[in-house]
């Protein structure tokens, strides 16, 4: 029999993973990669073909890395690069972090992630062709060669596999390949995984019926998201959003990781609180520089208008940040910006 592998216990639940993007693609396999390909089709893979796609365990195949979004991470504590599936990058990078920190130290050049090949001599995928796998000192633990690790090294490998959803090479029933990790979870097991190791042992929130919005990605949607968070609403979801979603996650106490799932989601859809009512009568125009109960009332109504953004101190004194706020108000409203509060704007403000 091949290993089982069940999701952590709860006293197993590994500490939130940090993620390094960079640009740098990682070492690629060498030219005789087939050769080290793995025979990684024990008996809980799953394979299924919709739509023409080629799935493992629901996780699509794609010669195209970014149809499958795979971006490459830096192992925290090394100079090591490895491509994966940034669905399910906490998984395989945070393995590779505890790798280093406890089996052995990673060799840069040495360690392999996505790789778009089939298993040798057949037709099948392999696990590296849906983003799903890693190899680390792939030299040191070549393919077909058993017990390259200590007793000690393979019962902590296990248990690191185990922490994060994985299957080690090292217990195939077949050819071991001692180098080898792959997520081994279908793939909503394996996302559930993720979001509770990412959020401190949280369980999953319901779904709220909104797709998973992350850079790259245009639509309504994401100029909804825009509008939500401050950041300028041209359904193009770029770097600026990123920011700004980070900043607005970062605010309520989510994961500031810039995606907008179903937590950050649930947090956007909530209705802000009721807005004070006016009190009757004109208001002065005020500016940076004004004081007085004008501009305290002012600043609570723009902290009403606004839950999402840095509460304002209601002071009474029109400093840069209320100013900001006006502005903001303003260019959401069509209105001229000019930082000003005058009559246009108070009309908006009190509902006018």
């Amino acid at each position: 029999m091949s290993q089982t592998t069940t999701e952590p216990a709860p006293d197993e639940m590994p500490a939130p993973v940090e993620l390094i993007e960079t640009d740098d693609p990682g070492t690629e396999p060498p030219p005789d990669w087939d050769d080290h390909v793995h025979a990684d089709n024990d008996d809980t893979k799953v394979l299924s073909f919709m739509a023409a796609a080629v799935h493992i365990n629901g996780f699509t195949v794609s010669a195209d890395r970014a149809v499958i979004g795979i971006r490459s991470y830096t192992v925290p504590g090394t100079t090591v690069v490895l491509p994966v599936r940034s669905e399910i990058a906490p998984l395989l990078i945070g393995a590779a972090a505890e790798f280093h920190e406890t089996v052995e130290p990673l060799v840069a050049g040495w360690c392999w992630g996505y790789a778009y090949r089939n298993v040798t001599g057949g037709s099948t995928p392999s696990f590296h062709a849906a983003g799903i796998a890693i190899d680390l000192n792939a030299p040191r633990h070549p393919i077909g060669k058993a017990n390259t690790f200590t007793p000690a090294q393979a019962d902590r490998i296990r248990a690191i596999a185990r922490k994060y959803g994985l299957r080690w090479g090292g217990d195939y029933t077949g050819r071991k390949d001692d180098m080898h990790l792959e997520v081994i979870l279908s793939r909503a097991a394996a996302l559930d995984l993720v979001h509770r190791i990412q959020s401190g042992g949280q369980p999953t929130p319901p779904s709220t019926g909104r797709r998973t919005l992350r850079q790259g990605m245009t639509g309504p949607d994401v100029r909804e998201v825009q509008g939500k968070v401050g950041a300028t609403s041209d359904g193009v979801f770029g770097p600026k959003t990123t920011a700004a979603v980070k900043a607005f996650q970062a605010r309520h106490g989510l994961t500031a990781d810039g995606i907008v799932g179903p937590r950050t989601w649930a947090v956007l859809d909530t209705p802000p609180p009721p807005r004070p009512a006016p009190t009757p009568g004109a208001r002065p125009t005020v500016r940076n520089g004004s004081s007085g109960p004008a501009v305290a009332e002012l600043q609570r109504i723009l902290n009403a208008w606004y839950p999402d953004q840095p509460t304002l101190a209601v002071d009474g004194q029109f400093g840069a940040r209320t100013e900001a706020r006006v502005r903001l108000l303003q260019q959401r409203a069509g209105l001229a910006v000019d930082g000003v509060c005058g009559p246009r704007t108070w009309a908006v403000l009190l509902g006018r």
